[in-house]
């Protein structure tokens, strides 16, 4: 069960525990051997047992993932999957995403929130930081919104790729940049130019050991009495 949802460290309930680990095929003798060895070296609390193979049928995880991913509306917001038919009302605000290997579809609660929050919230015309964007639903939406301007930033490569073709995807090139990155002391270290200061809102969907450590920052570049979004914190740490 989670320990600290602050450093995501986790303890064991039980005085046992399964651990369930997927490994490439063929598995030769050999190399059960030098794994078992590996792991009777750990510092466990009891001895180790027979470890136990089982072959698994090869899955097409990028393709299996997408019968969960469904067009979702939120407020005046349509989320569509790329390879479905757009399904908007005349008034409803159209996303068309494909999300690949990033986060972000709609479908997590965490996304969900800021979806809502922002949809009720953001102001026409405003100038929005996306920390952690994934595939860019978040500065998608508040470019439908209205937001004059969204800067988008990631951490990870593949997740910045994917967020540009899905604005390339939704014709929001002019409005939304995306770009490798985070809040830093250097801010901002990134390819989109000149600093930016003064948003009118920032967006963090990510965890709350990370919002937490980005907080003096995102006050540094938020304007005053600006919208801050942030999800990812347990219930127990609401206050």
């Amino acid at each position: 069960r989670t320990f600290d949802d602050r450093t995501f460290s986790y303890q064991i309930d039980s005085d046992s525990a399964l651990v369930c680990a997927f490994l490439p095929a063929p598995l030769s003798d050999r190399t059960r051997r030098m794994l078992r060895k590996c792991l009777v070296n750990l510092p466990l609390s009891q001895s180790l047992p027979r470890l136990r193979y089982r072959a698994t049928e090869a899955i097409d995880w990028a393709e299996a993932w997408k019968k969960h991913f469904t067009t979702l509306h939120i407020g005046r917001l349509t989320v569509c999957p790329s390879w479905e038919q757009v399904n908007a009302g005349e008034r409803e605000l159209s996303i068309v995403l494909d999300p690949g290997q990033a986060f972000g579809t709609g479908q997590h609660p965490t996304t969900r929130l800021c979806l809502e929050t922002i949809e009720r919230e953001l102001e026409p015309g405003t100038l929005v930081l996306d920390l952690g964007c994934g595939s860019g639903i978040l500065a998608l939406a508040a470019a439908r919104l209205g937001a004059k301007r969204v800067d988008a930033l990631d951490t990870e490569l593949e997740a910045v790729a994917v967020a540009r073709e899905n604005v390339q995807r939704n014709g929001l090139g002019s409005r939304v940049r995306v770009a490798a990155g985070s809040l830093s002391e250097d801010w901002p270290r990134t390819d989109l130019g000149e600093p930016a200061r003064g948003y009118d809102c920032v967006l963090a969907n990510i965890s709350s050991a990370t919002v937490l450590q980005l907080l003096p920052r995102v006050v540094k570049v938020l304007c005053r009495g600006g919208l801050f979004v942030a999800s990812g914190f347990m219930i127990e740490r609401a206050s």
